[in-house]
């Protein structure tokens, strides 16, 4: 009998570890591609989906409950996207044998799309591809090159963007432009992030190359992108970056070929394509050059072909929850903001929402004695344009306060490695210095660390004290789009869900 029950825990146990491991080696479902990777609004397309432990798929869900999906053969569905849905990014996941998988991010666009066509790895046999349009392709195996040619006429000027990083492809992109002679005319590997952007002003009529291949000429099936050849409105950046919450603003839109919306009336720019609590109150400026007194920004501008557009910014009330069709990273989780349209963008824009009064940087306030007298709480939205700009700002504290501050850049898209300098009223002493945030309070499956500055200071004694922004890899180039915001507040715990 002792021998008997010895046994029978024996087996018992035996079974219940080799359960417990079957169970255990069940794969995680992993979403890796789909395939084309985005569609028009108003439109159904076909889709195949492709990734790991993926068995049995049965339904591909879709973020947007407008959007509805239906399957129609092993790992293929048919996507339907009504007209109403907005511009941007959404989430699909698969649902099969072992569970939910991992999202994969969809784009939705509102230009025509259409598929890349094999063979199309010489200019001999590029693709022929018309203005406003959107490619998906694929990247397939090693040393693959696509090319695709449209025609433009002199003074247009066409915007091609790939978009790979941001809709989770792993292509490592470069775009190139070449004249029907086979002159490179332009290249790029990294405009937004690692995402390439060519601004093309057409110098002749005439017929264009574009090619799309990985930076190590790698491929695989996951290393799909979407190319937009586009002679449409295209927004970049406001100023400020972000607004006061609850409240309606001015801010001054940049881009390219926003002229084309000067014509329009508000109603057609107001009537976007979002549904009725995400479109935002809006009221046409004249679009026009920026006039500034500082040369380097005349100048950047200009070269940069970048025009303003000023708009009244109203953002969704507290009580609504929009979609946010940008995708966002871990690092900017606690960084509010909603999304604004314009009737004829093919990209939505994000603005930042603050619990603060926002300012604007003054247009000379680059040296200790012209420093802007800001309050604290306040936010500043400002631009560090030239490479070796320095913005100043000056407070009065009093003794034993203790102050936040805070700069955002990387996290709001900004290509700036921003410093923050404290000094004391001569700006002879430096008191404290801010740099990159590196903790990261989440770990490696949410990490939060990230390049922009920040930390508390405990005032010494009650006085007035100057504070410096700067870039820390400005470059010899000037560029607008090196936009910031600066934070200043006592220092008070909050949360954020």
């Amino acid at each position: 009998m002792y021998r008997l029950g010895r046994f029978s825990l024996f087996a018992l146990s035996y079974l219940l570890i080799v359960v417990t491991s079957a169970g255990a080696e069940l794969p995680n479902p992993v979403l890796k591609s789909v395939f084309p990777p985005g569609g028009q609004t108003g439109s159904a397309i076909e889709v195949t989906v492709a990734g790991t432990g993926l068995d049995e798929v049965s339904r591909l869900i879709c973020s947007l409950p407008e959007i509805s999906t239906e399957k129609i053969a092993q790992n293929r569905f048919r996507i339907t996207i009504p007209k109403s849905v907005p511009v941007g990014a959404c989430d699909l996941r698969v649902f099969c044998r072992n569970g939910l998988s991992s999202p994969r991010t969809f784009f939705i666009g509102n230009r025509s799309d259409l598929l890349e066509v094999e063979p199309n790895e010489t200019v001999s046999s590029a693709q022929t591809a018309s203005l406003d349009i959107t490619l998906n392709g694929r990247i397939e195996k090693k040393g693959d090159v696509d090319c695709f040619q449209f025609s433009a006429r002199q003074g247009q000027r066409v915007i091609i963007e790939c978009w790979a990083e941001r809709i989770d492809s792993s292509l490592r992109a470069i775009v190139e432009v070449y004249d029907a002679g086979g002159r490179r005319l332009a290249v790029n590997r990294g405009y937004f992030c690692i995402d390439p952007l060519i601004n093309f002003p057409v110098p002749a009529d005439g017929t264009y190359i574009v090619t799309v291949f990985d930076l190590v000429y790698s491929g695989r099936p996951d290393h799909f992108y979407r190319l937009d050849i586009d002679s449409g409105p295209r927004m970049l950046f406001s100023v400020p970056s972000a607004i006061p919450r609850g409240t309606t603003s001015q801010v001054s839109i940049y881009g390219w070929n926003l002229g084309k919306l000067q014509n329009q009336s508000i109603p057609e720019i107001a009537g976007s394509n979002a549904s009725e609590v995400e479109r935002q109150q809006l009221e046409l400026g004249i679009v026009k050059q920026q006039e500034q007194s500082q040369k380097n920004r005349r100048r950047s501008l200009t070269a940069n072909g970048l025009e303003t557009l000023a708009v009244t910014v109203t953002p969704p009330a507290e009580n609504q929850a929009p979609f946010f069709p940008i995708r966002t990273r871990s690092e900017q989780a606690g960084i509010d903001g909603f999304t604004f349209h314009l009737e004829g963008c093919h990209a939505p824009l994000r603005i930042g929402l603050s619990d603060v009064p926002v300012l604007r940087e003054q247009k000379s306030h680059q040296s200790p004695d012209t420093a802007q007298e800001i309050r604290c709480p306040s936010e500043v939205s400002g631009q560090l344009i030239a490479g070796n700009e320095q913005d100043w700002y000056a407070i009065q504290a009093r003794r034993g306060e203790v102050l936040w501050f805070e700069a955002l850049g990387q996290r709001i898209g900004s290509p700036v490695d921003l410093d923050i300098s404290l000094f004391d009223a001569s700006a002879g002493k430096t008191l404290k210095q801010f740099s990159d945030e590196v903790k990261n309070i989440a770990g490696k499956k949410f990490p939060t660390s990230h390049l922009d500055p920040a930390g508390k200071w405990i005032v010494p004694e009650d006085g007035r004290y100057l504070i410096m922004i700067r870039n820390l890899r400005g470059g010899l180039k000037d560029d607008p789009r090196r936009v910031y915001r600066f934070s200043i507040g006592r220092q008070e715990p909050e949360f954020q869900l």
